[in-house]
């Protein structure tokens, strides 16, 4: 019987890194013991008598405070466990020396820091950590499992981890959630929504800085709208620190009927099945869970060739991928591209959909036992 301890930040439904940890350890609870680290862990999987939940505070709900204590308590844990316990950490969450899962890495983003305020310094600071932590925790592990080949590609050359210590494993997905419907049933939802008849574009993702690209968007929307014959609208999934203001802006130059702002949504399987095309013009993505999950569900997802899933993408859905994100124009007229012919589009990812389908949590699952024990 197998016994495991996982550390990560949260186990929870909802977020790329988060389900995709959620998934894996439920797998590993029906065939031995988990013991899980972390923040949050999800109430079914909390309750199941092979799982052993340590929850991790954050103190004063400072993810910063929050992941100086998952470290200790990791630490502790571990040692306590003992020798007979294989170990999983999710990047530079916890120097353990045994697998380490990587969905993200910040070597291969810098964030932009610009002014002298106190938030500003604070963020330059917690990058600066995160650095040290991922390098020191990577070149320590045993196995690092990479969510693609990018995210393999950039802890080689950006972390310097050996390519023999490096596997890839592809995420899974719920091919009973995400999954096409009929034209009807998809009426039905936009109904049960309030959406009307026009056809409907959405982003899913944080609007706290600008690695999701929303600003390229909202550029290359707001160009489509002074079109007179433009007739898409825009819904906007995520919350964040600049929500706020770009619902403001959206007001100032007249878009508010052209974009919607959603907020944080429980129901976005609901939402990508009643929508025509996902927009994610991220500037980095490891791999990219929502694209995938829209993807399931018969949805064209237009994002950068650099992203991680973007790999995936067979020569017929290439056309949806954008190479240039230093302006918004190329998106502008990507998408311009996708509105021409709606339904061209969504059949031109029908066999790539049915292709990810195939392969569910439960097989990345024994893929990641098998990397690891390679």
């Amino acid at each position: 019987m197998s016994h495991w301890l996982i550390v990560s930040g949260d186990l929870v439904a909802h977020g790329g890194m988060d389900r995709a940890n959620l998934e894996l350890a439920r797998y590993l609870s029906q065939c031995g013991k988990v013991d899980v680290v972390a923040h949050r862990l999800d109430e079914t999987l909390a309750q199941c008598n092979s799982v052993s939940f340590k929850p991790c505070q954050r103190p004063f709900n400072a993810n910063i405070l929050g992941e100086q204590s998952l470290r200790r308590l990791a630490v502790s844990t571990a040692r306590n466990l003992g020798d007979g316990v294989r170990s999983i950490t999710n990047g530079g969450c916890a120097p353990l020396s045994d697998v380490n899962w990587v969905h993200y890495v910040h070597a291969a983003y810098k964030p932009g820091f610009s002014g002298r305020s106190w938030r500003t310094i604070k963020n330059a600071m917690h990058y600066r950590r995160c650095l040290r932590w991922e390098k020191d925790a990577l070149q320590r592990a045993a196995v690092v499992i990479c969510n693609s080949h990018l995210t393999a590609r950039h802890i080689h050359e950006l972390v310097g981890v050996p390519n023999d210590k490096i596997r890839v494993v592809y995420y899974g997905c719920d091919a009973n959630v995400y999954k096409p419907i009929s034209l009807s049933e998809r009426t039905a939802v936009r109904r049960s929504l309030n959406w009307d008849d026009r056809p409907s574009a959405i982003f899913i993702g944080g609007l706290g800085d600008r690695r999701k690209g929303f600003d390229l968007l909202y550029e290359a929307w707001k160009a489509l709208c002074q079109n007179s014959d433009w007739d898409a609208c825009l819904r906007v999934v995520g919350r964040g620190s600049d929500l706020a203001q770009w619902q403001r802006c959206a007001a100032r130059d007249g878009l508010s009927d052209r974009i919607e702002f959603l907020g944080f949504r429980s129901d976005v399987d609901r939402l990508l099945s009643a929508s025509d095309v996902l927009i994610h013009p991220a500037r980095y993505e490891a791999y990219g869970l929502g694209v995938h999950e829209a993807l399931c569900s018969g949805v064209p997802a237009i994002l950068s060739s650099d992203a991680g899933i973007a790999e995936r993408y067979p020569p017929e859905c290439r056309g949806l991928l954008i190479d240039d994100l230093k302006s918004s124009e190329p998106l502008r007229e990507l998408i311009f591209r996708w509105r021409q012919d709606v339904e061209m589009w969504r059949e031109q990812v029908r066999h790539f959909s049915e292709s990810l389908r195939e392969r569910s949590w439960q097989i990345m699952a024994q893929d990641f036992i098998k990397a690891v024990s390679e």
